[in-house]
């Protein structure tokens, strides 16, 4: 079980509450077609989201980083119900 904050063993950076979030920086990737289009047809067939798919592969990066088995992390959600 989860017995607390998970560490991801990195080096984290001082944030400045009072400044804009644009301190933290951006990083973007554009997929090429035909490897969306795989993500696409894996989604459809394993019968869940684009969204389940990318929260699988945050899960992935978090327990590599914690180098824990367990992780846990929360989505926001908003206007929609279960």
């Amino acid at each position: 079980g989860m017995e607390g904050a998970t560490e991801l063993g990195i080096n984290q950076m001082a944030i400045d509450i009072h400044k804009p979030v644009r301190q933290l920086g951006q990083h973007r990737v554009q997929l090429s077609e035909s490897v969306s289009e795989a993500y696409r047809a894996f989604t459809k067939a394993a019968g869940v989201t684009m969204s389940t798919l990318v929260q699988f592969a945050w899960s992935v990066v978090l327990s590599q980083y914690s180098r824990s088995d367990e992780v846990i992390f929360g989505t926001t959600v908003s206007g929609r119900t279960a």
